[in-house]
């Protein structure tokens, strides 16, 4: 059973306020729908452009807007694989309950294989607890305990969780990301789909892998993934909120 051990600090709390203010703000703000399809768009090239620099690419954004558009070839297989996959997110967000297929289907989409990995990783669990740690935490996800919790925390505990497992054998970061981004756009914490954590995740790079690094992967602690999480979300939105 998945039960997730955190402390909910005041750091957390001033930046839980900050998302809500945002959010109030721009469920509240009238916007064009040239305005808002623009911004989507824009959100859908950062999540492209963002995954390719985390797995070492060079991202070409007037090229990634252009196949977005469909008014240019998709420059590579990576960026037609990462189109997929965020065309993947609008279908399963039509569901009442996220669960650890659509997760595989995710990483199917990037990857073609979506299967767990089978080969041994330092520091991860072994490949034969995958199956039922994974199932542990999308269980937590669609039960009452997760209901009870903000939105914003929950999305939280899954991305972190499923780093620290690292289910798959390849594009594990880009999958999580992108379940994390669902699970808060299905719980109403999309912000109209405008918001995407990759410019934080860019810039506080090396403070995430101390994350990783420290934590306990056997009996972890969320506090200061709540933390760093909820500052890179107030930080987005209230980059978002000013537009």
């Amino acid at each position: 059973m998945f039960v997730p051990e955190y402390t909910i600090t005041p750091k957390a709390l001033k930046n839980i306020s900050t998302l809500e203010y945002g959010k109030a703000i721009i469920e509240n703000t009238t916007i064009l729908p040239s305005w808002e399809n623009q911004l989507k768009k824009e959100s859908i090239v950062r999540i492209i452009s963002g995954s390719l620099n985390l797995l070492g690419y060079t991202a070409d954004n007037k090229k990634i807007k252009a196949a977005v558009d469909n008014i240019s070839t998709i420059p590579n297989q990576e960026v037609s694989y990462l189109i997929n996959a965020v065309d993947l997110l609008d279908s399963i967000s039509q569901k009442n309950e996220i669960d650890e297929n659509d997760l595989k289907e995710i990483n199917k989409a990037l990857t073609k294989t979506g299967i767990y990995r089978n080969s041994k990783k330092e520091g991860k669990i072994l490949p034969e607890e995958i199956l039922a740690e994974t199932v542990q935490l999308f269980d937590w996800l669609n039960g009452l305990d997760a209901k009870d919790t903000h939105p914003v925390i929950t999305a939280v505990i899954v991305k972190a969780t499923l780093d620290l497992i690292e289910p798959f054998e390849n594009l594990n970061s880009v999958t999580s990301n992108l379940i994390t981004y669902l699970i808060l756009r299905s719980s109403g914490y999309g912000f109209k789909i405008f918001i995407t954590m990759y410019r934080w995740n860019h810039s506080t790079r090396r403070e995430y892998q101390q994350l990783v690094e420290q934590i306990d992967t056997k009996d972890p602690d969320y506090t200061e993934w709540i933390d760093y999480f909820t500052e890179g979300l107030a930080s987005e939105i209230s980059t978002i909120s000013q537009k």
